[in-house]
């Protein structure tokens, strides 16, 4: 009569079919006539297929046209993960943090599944030696290691009262005998003038202004997501020796 149809003519009404967009027709009639597209060619019209980003195209397809990426191969696409939350790329760089992490692009020295270069945290490594009072100067960090607060702090103590010293980075480790200590930074190094002046305690600090050189341009810029290594280094007369002496080493991870 009609009021059905039957568009592969096996006696069956096209609504009693497979009709996954409800509009009467067999889905594979749909992709035959051209209503319908069908880029992974699995018998499904392309709108019926999941389709995370609303483009009107399968997932699958998006992968493998290029159109998305999908760096955990797990046939989502990283955009999706992205909006839904399951997955993070805190440093902005395209990638999942988990494909940094197992692609090498990223360091997870703790294991916590996120890259190390958007932690904010600071640690202390390379022990200092023995100075004039009888202890290591000992090198902490107060304040906050998002940049744009502008409260970062190198604090020393344990330093020879009276005596001048010098806070100076650099981007890389190192563990080498120097003068009277240990040289925990690697070079090239940026020195972060003006000296300063250990108090009677054997204390003394120094905010880092990273709106001033060398933090804040050039090869000695320090920036969000970066990881830099500070020492404090310091005459030390009543030791003898080479009469000057050096910090343990502090990294810190500043926040991206």
């Amino acid at each position: 009569s009609g009021t059905s149809t039957d568009c592969n003519s096996n006696g069956i009404p096209d609504e009693c079919e497979g009709d996954c967009n409800s509009n009467g027709i067999w889905d594979p009639c749909d992709i035959a006539s051209g209503f319908s597209q069908d880029c992974n060619l699995n018998g499904i019209p392309d709108e019926c297929d999941e389709d995370c980003n609303g483009n009107g195209i399968p997932d699958i397809c998006d992968i493998e046209s290029g159109f998305s990426r999908d760096c955990d191969r797990d046939l989502v696409p990283d955009e999706c993960q992205l909006a839904n939350g399951t997955q993070f790329d805190c440093n902005g760089n395209g990638d999942l943090d988990i494909c940094d992490i197992a692609g090498g692009t990223s360091a997870d020295d703790n294991g916590n599944g996120v890259p190390d270069e958007c932690e904010c945290s600071w640690d202390t490594y390379c022990p200092a030696a023995i100075n004039s009072t009888g202890a290591g100067a000992d090198l902490i960090a107060i304040g906050s290691l998002n940049i744009p607060t502008n409260t970062f702090t190198l604090v020393a103590a344990s330093a020879p009262p009276g005596e001048w010293g010098l806070f100076y980075y650099g981007s890389g480790t190192a563990q080498a005998p120097f003068y009277n200590g240990v040289r925990c930074v690697n070079a090239p190094f940026f020195r972060m003038d003006p000296p300063d002046h250990i108090g009677p305690n054997g204390r003394v600090s120094h905010p880092v202004d990273f709106t001033n050189p060398p933090m804040n341009s050039g090869a000695g810029a320090i920036t969000p997501g970066s990881t830099w290594y500070f020492q404090f280094w310091f005459r030390d007369p009543a030791a003898g020796g080479w009469n000057v002496n050096l910090s343990n080493g502090l990294e810190a991870n500043f926040c991206p």
